[in-house]
């Protein structure tokens, strides 16, 4: 049950940053840089993430809760990328 908890996280934050680049417009050019920023973004916050538990009494920090998290952001910024790919594209002026 973890997993999903962290794989709704952090796929919700790579959905924000997905949609974030497509409005910014500045990398979206660059669809390999726009697949993978999320997806590393997500990564490394969760890493973060997992280092400040481990300072938080009663709580635990796990190699496993911070793959799920890389893992849960790759899968759903591959998913939207496949599934919106013309909405990634860049918009003509």
């Amino acid at each position: 049950m973890d997993w999903v908890l962290h794989a709704i996280e952090y796929g919700f934050l790579a959905i924000c940053l997905l949609m974030y680049l497509y409005e910014a417009h500045h990398t979206v050019r660059r669809f390999a840089f726009t697949l993978t920023f999320p997806a590393l973004f997500s990564g490394v916050i969760g890493g973060l993430n997992e280092l400040w538990q481990a300072h938080i009494p009663h709580r635990t920090a796990s190699w496993g809760d911070a793959a799920a998290n890389v893992i849960s952001a790759t899968i759903v910024t591959l998913i939207l990328a496949s599934r919106l790919r013309p909405w990634l594209a860049p918009r003509r002026r």
